[in-house]
């Protein structure tokens, strides 16, 4: 090798390690719009969980305010088929927080509660393109009633 070779060689080598320094201790700063977490809670709601249906959603209403406030939250009450009870909100939303911590299911619409179909109502949450499930809360027994 050359001496002129070196020379180019030793000042390459210094401006890749002057780059490597800058990409090192260059920490770029992106405001990247961050979309909040969705949490659905499907609840059975089918003739199986009669003795159990007021239990579950009882222990709901307890442990609701350890659901973190950042995150938007559904309803899907689903049987024989699957109804959005409550669309996603915010967590904090007074309405639903009072929803929750009522004694009574909330039925807003009337569906057939002679059988189960679970997927139905998985298939609801997760189908939702404006605001897609993160996370899903199943209350249910996981009988099939037919």
């Amino acid at each position: 090798m050359n001496t002129r070779s070196r020379i180019f060689f030793r000042h390459v080598l210094h401006v890749l390690i002057a780059v490597l320094l800058l990409v090192a201790f260059f920490v770029p700063e992106f405001d990247l719009p961050l979309r909040r977490a969705h949490l659905t809670i499907l609840l059975d709601d089918s003739i199986s969980m009669q003795n159990r249906r007021l239990d579950s959603w009882a222990v709901l209403g307890r442990e609701y305010a350890s659901i973190p406030d950042n995150i938007d939250v559904s309803l899907i009450r689903f049987a024989s088929d699957a109804v959005i009870e409550y669309p996603a909100t915010q967590k904090t939303d007074d309405h639903f927080e009072t929803l929750i911590n009522q004694s009574v299911i909330p039925r807003f619409q009337s569906i057939d509660r002679t059988s189960t179909d679970i997927e139905k109502a998985f298939h609801l949450a997760i189908d939702e393109p404006d605001n897609p499930t993160d996370a899903i809360l199943l209350l249910s027994d996981a009988g099939e009633t037919n």
